[in-house]
């Protein structure tokens, strides 16, 4: 029988791997190694492609990053979206709004939250109100950011939570507060106490994390827990939907 091409193999190659590798007759064309380790992987690629493949649903949140300037947002998240590498050792100014993108999953779900993040500006220089409306519109979920070490940053996020909700009223903001550069705490250099961080963040109705962007200590956890209750809500309002069509 004349050989088959390598193409022929690869499609047939359920039904044949098994002869092939175990038949030896020398009246006829036999194969060779590289051919033999060639159907073998193919055949393995198919189980993997059988067993492996699962859907994923993407739910996408855009998440705006609030607070005074120099006490680390910027950092923050540049350190979570990059998985811990590249601190920025150099202060830079944010102009009006950075942006960056990350994908959480949801543990023990086939979901990712595609994160979309609004680093806003804190200079006051640059805090004009409308550009800042414009940034908050839409907005999903807002991370408030004080500097640990600088009370005024922490007595201002009343100021910047009034004008926030001040956009979106009669909506519930969802939302967390970070009390950053905990390495200055640990240094003794720090002006606001835990419990006055949780007290806040408690009365608002917020989570409460502490982190450090430098040591990349803490950084996941607050837009993991986003994710989180961004994915319950879409489960939540995907059944209220299902219960009045129904």
């Amino acid at each position: 029988m004349e050989r088959k091409t390598r193409i022929e193999r690869v499609r047939t190659i359920n039904q044949f791997a098994p002869k092939i590798s175990s038949y030896d007759d020398r009246s006829t064309n036999t194969v060779s190694p590289v051919e033999s380790t060639f159907e073998n992987a193919a055949v393995k690629a198919i189980q993997s492609m059988q067993t492996t493949h699962t859907n994923i649903l993407v739910l996408r949140q855009k998440v705006v990053v609030i607070g005074d300037y120099a006490v680390g947002k910027t950092a923050l998240v540049q350190m979570f979206a990059r998985g811990g590498h590249n601190f920025p050792k150099n202060y830079v100014m944010t102009l009006g709004c950075e942006f960056s993108v990350k994908t959480v999953d949801v543990p023990g779900t086939n979901v990712q939250v595609e994160m979309y993040l609004f680093d806003t500006s804190g200079q006051k220089v640059f805090n004009q109100r409308q550009m800042l409306h414009d940034y908050w519109s839409n907005t999903s979920a807002c991370v408030f950011v004080y500097d640990v070490s600088n009370r005024d940053s922490f007595v201002a996020l009343g100021q910047w939570l009034n004008e926030v909700r001040a956009t979106r009223p009669g909506f519930s903001m969802p939302g967390i507060v970070i009390a950053n550069k905990m390495d200055l705490r640990d240094a003794n250099r720090f002006a606001v106490t835990r419990e006055e961080g949780e007290k806040f963040a408690q009365r608002e109705g917020f989570q409460f994390f502490e982190t450090s962007a430098l040591r990349h200590a803490g950084t996941e956890a607050p837009f993991n827990a986003l994710a989180d209750e961004f994915y319950k809500k879409y489960v939540e309002t995907l059944k209220c939907v299902q219960e009045n069509v129904l």
